[in-house]
């Protein structure tokens, strides 16, 4: 992904984006199946730019920058609610623990 990186930056500093568009897509036909996908929004960001400018690229971040707070939000959100559960247990079992403790400790 190395080669798709710098064809990004000559991407958007050069006149000719075509070209490196068609480079970049000839690299994308050569990688492994695993690597296709990541590869082919190297080609999406490309083909926006060249429909809808340069800007567009700071539109994307925004968007993306906003599904992760929310992602991250509902899954903090989702674990917060699951906690409770944990909390319970984890004080149950040190009442337990010191209840041993202390009937070891005075005889019973």
């Amino acid at each position: 992904m190395a080669e798709l990186d710098l064809l990004a930056e000559e991407f958007m500093s050069t006149d000719s984006q075509i070209n490196i568009l068609e480079q970049a897509r000839r690299i994308t036909a050569t990688l492994e199946d695993n690597q296709k996908q990541s590869a082919g929004y190297y080609i999406k960001v490309m083909e926006r730019v060249i429909d809808k400018g340069k800007a567009w690229v700071s539109k994307e971040v925004e968007r993306l920058e906003k599904i992760v707070h929310e992602h991250t939000f509902s899954i903090v959100y989702c674990c917060l609610a699951m906690l409770p559960s944990y909390v319970f247990l984890v004080r149950s079992k040190a009442r337990q623990s010191h209840r041993i403790q202390m009937m070891i400790c005075c005889g019973g």
